[in-house]
């Protein structure tokens, strides 16, 4: 292996000129093909991407509308403003909207209620009435007949309401439902909006605070920031414009598009940072660590070169990376940057670029296969933002270590022995068991760790690790108070299905099993009844015709009209009525046109591509009731969850995760240690200071109460990756004293912890 390096080398030592043309060639398409790399920003391509977690993700991601921005009107501090000027300014504001989105482009917005939507919905419902009635409609309809002077006492009644001021807006209810006979369905269909933490002001919706509240939806994804930071700047501007206008009334926005917004300019400006002063401070260690500038630029390149040949090779491969990853890029700088750290160390001690390439193979390169088999621990995960991290991590290291053997000895001149430089491996003693004493201190601390280790918890909450404004946490914390079931806890049954009406069928089989379960539950919100499958709408229409059948409907309109005559109601009052009880029904009655949908698209019916979810929100008053539920709808196929199993879910993955990078982590360096040095006890000898360390860092991470997120997880892979390198070229340097005799160690060690430092400060 080292003479094929040797023979290259020789090669091109005398042919300066082709060595330079192939890397500058090599790195100019690196460019060319990395210039051609869309980024994304979407913190959520580093959640698992695994077919039951992606049911829970698109599941819950879609029940949050994701690309919904909510604007919080309310009084400013010191005034006194009442829900009349807020409903004010919440009319102006669609005007303003208007006025700054000039080429529209948020067309999507629900800044007051949509008067005519219901009174349309309603009027729907009330022409329809057969497809949204259950048994318990037609028993207490029955019943209802059977009471002697019915028709009369609620004929009376109706004339009275007539009478009152509010009269007018009975009129078309009296119409199509005299005899109250339809209540329970308008009941059901009001119940399905209904929530005590909000009210309906003036068109506006307020919450129970005082707090208006409107709506607008980005048409871009979370993950397209460029086009949702223009949504932003328009909100703002909206808002700044608004506030103008009324000076006592304060507005603030928040939403997934904004948050969206937020972390992908926190990420960009964290990464500027990050990777500036990271490379400040190298810069200025290595100033002082060596004396040549052209020392500290070959550094530099090579790093370069590795950078561009990751990026390169990703673009050939696929389309899109997530810019986080560039972000952890400082890190990986630490470990990329060994490679010609140690080469140039090397040449310190007066050694030829030959012969120090001689020495600088072995270790460099098996260093490098282990840590960039541990890199590629990570492709093997569901996120795909781990598999990104995983192919830039290895090819950026593989990039580094082809420009350190192959083109860096060829670049740099023998010179002679250096002083005078900062030596950080003088720090060190030269023996590790210079003093037993400590020695023994760090086994009796490895002992404590290693059972502390064992306590290390993950957090699953994603937001821990998501950027959010305090302004955008208090409004979140808004929003969270209205959506408040007074301590219920929550279920969600989902019905899935390839279109439409399939999932319709399936919601159809939830609601019976619902139904079977209503001991245990306190109330169900959703489409309910109001979205049936046209199988189930055939089954009603058959039921409602059986029912008024054999001259019923005929005998009932007949008996009304007799008595409204009496009461002074026109022959033509009821004839909506007498129109519900004679009309011809189909299945075809609830198409997909029909406003019923439309109300409830997006918010309990979610539509796909390739899928569509009928949503049902099941209230619980405790946990063991809601299990209860969660079991028996799971036997049936149903997609049940609640926001602690989205949560569970993560933790099980990333622990999953976490073992799978712990065990194959160690299994491949472990393995790779032995081959290379081709003798067990050494290679036990080089993992012991990786096992000691893995267990100092989950015990101190128990002992602080750090909990593991993916970003530990991205870490785990860094320590290993970081570690055998040290560990193998300690190793060698003993290795290479016992068997030549000659004082190298000190020149690894100084290597080492110039390495260690830069890791330290790539980190930081």
């Amino acid at each position: 292996m080292t003479d094929f390096f040797l023979r290259i080398y020789d090669f091109l030592a005398g042919r300066k000129w082709l060595a330079a043309l192939l890397s500058v060639m090599l790195a100019a398409v690196c460019l060319l093909l990395a210039s051609r790399l869309h980024y994304e920003e979407d913190i959520s391509r580093f959640l698992p991407g695994d077919e039951e977690s992606s049911k829970y993700s698109d599941a819950y991601n879609a029940l949050g509308k994701k690309n919904n921005v909510i604007l919080i009107f309310s009084a400013k501090d010191g005034s006194e403003v009442g829900e009349d000027e807020i409903s004010e300014a919440i009319h102006d504001f669609q005007d303003v909207f208007d006025a700054e989105d000039s080429t529209g482009l948020v067309p999507q917005r629900q800044i007051t209620v949509d008067s005519e939507m219901a009174f349309e919905l309603m009027s729907t419902v009330m022409s329809s009435y057969p497809l949204f009635m259950t048994d318990a409609d037609y028993q207490r309809i029955d019943s209802l007949l059977k009471v002697p002077d019915y028709i009369l006492e609620q004929l009376a009644s109706d004339r009275q309401s007539l009478l009152f001021p509010t009269g007018d807006a009975m009129v078309a209810n009296v119409r199509t439902d005299p005899l109250h006979l339809f209540t329970p369905v308008l009941g059901r269909l009001r119940s399905t909006a209904a929530n005590s933490n909000y009210s309906i002001v003036d068109d506006c919706i307020f919450t129970k605070e005082g707090k208006g509240l409107a709506f607008l939806t980005s048409p871009y994804g979370t993950s397209e920031s460029g086009m949702n930071s223009k949504v932003a700047d328009l909100v703002e501007g909206s808002i700044k414009a608004l506030e103008a206008k009324h000076p006592d009334v304060t507005v603030s926005a928040v939403g997934a598009p904004l948050i969206a917004v937020s972390n992908a300019a926190q990420i960009k400006k964290d990464s500027i940072l990050a990777i500036s002063i990271a490379l400040l401070l190298i810069g200025l260690l290595l100033a002082f660590s060596y004396k040549r500038l052209s020392d500290i630029l070959w550094i530099v390149v090579s790093i370069t070169f590795g950078w561009l040949f990751a990026l390169g090779c990703i673009a050939m491969i696929r389309d899109s990376m997530s810019i986080i990853v560039i972000g952890v890029a400082s890190v990986i700088i630490g470990i990329a940057v060994n490679y010609p750290l140690h080469f140039m160390d090397g040449l310190k001690s007066g050694v030829t670029p030959r012969q120090n390439l001689k020495e600088m193979v072995e270790p460099l390169l098996i260093g490098n296969i282990t840590t960039i088999a541990a890199f590629l621990c990570l492709v093997w995960l569901d996120a795909v933002a781990m598999q990104d991290l995983g192919l830039f991590g290895s090819l950026m290291l593989a990039g580094t270590i082809i420009f350190v053997l192959f083109f860096l000895p060829v670049f740099t001149k023998a010179r002679k022995k250096a002083g005078g430089t900062l030596e950080l491996g003088k720090l060190l003693p030269d023996r590790a068991h210079s003093g037993g004493w400590l020695l023994v201190a760090v086994m009796a601390v490895t002992v404590v760790m290693y059972f502390l280790s064992g306590k290390t918890e993950f957090d699953s909450d994603i937001r821990n690790i998501n950027f959010m404004t305090e302004s955008q946490k208090r409004d979140l914390g808004t929003l969270q108070e209205g959506l408040d079931q007074s301590g219920l806890r929550q279920v969600y049954a989902i019905a899935e299905g390839k279109d439409l009406e399939e999932a319709l069928e399936r919601n159809d089989v939830l609601l019976a099993g619902l139904d079977s379960l209503k001991e245990d539950i306190v109330m169900v919100k959703g489409p309910g009844l109001f979205v049936p499958s046209k199988k189930t709408c055939s089954a009603r229409i058959t039921v409602w015709n059986e029912f008024w059948g054999n001259g019923r409907a005929h005998k009932l309109m007949k008996d009304l009209a007799e008595e409204s005559e009496r009461q002074g109601f026109s022959p033509s009052a009821f004839s909506p009525f007498g129109e519900i009880l004679d009309k011809d029904y189909s299945a075809s009655s609830l198409d997909s046109g029909s406003p019923i949908l439309a109300s409830f698209d997006g918010l309990y019916v979610i539509k796909d591509s390739d899928k569509c979810l009928i949503v049902n929100q099941v209230f619980c008053d405790d946990e063991a009731k809601s299990e209860s539920v969660k079991s028996e709808l799971r036997s049936d196929g149903t997609l049940v969850f609640d926001t602690g199993d989205v949560s569970n879910r993560l933790v099980s993955v990333l622990s999953e995760s976490f073992d799978y990078i712990g065990l194959i982590c160690s299994l491949v360096v472990f393995v790779f240690l032995c081959l290379s040095f081709r003798r067990l006890e050494l290679g036990i000898l080089s993992f012991f200071p990786l096992a000691v360390s893995w267990f100092w860092i989950l015990g101190l991470m128990s002992l602080l109460d750090i909990r593991f997120n993916i970003v530990n997880i991205i870490l785990a892979t860094f320590i290993f990756g970081q570690g055998d390198d040290y560990t193998i070229f300690i190793t060698e340097g003993l290795v290479y004293e016992y068997a030549y005799g000659k004082k190298r160690l000190a020149t690894y060690k100084n290597s080492v912890f110039h390495s260690a430092v830069i890791m330290f400060i790539g980190i930081g």
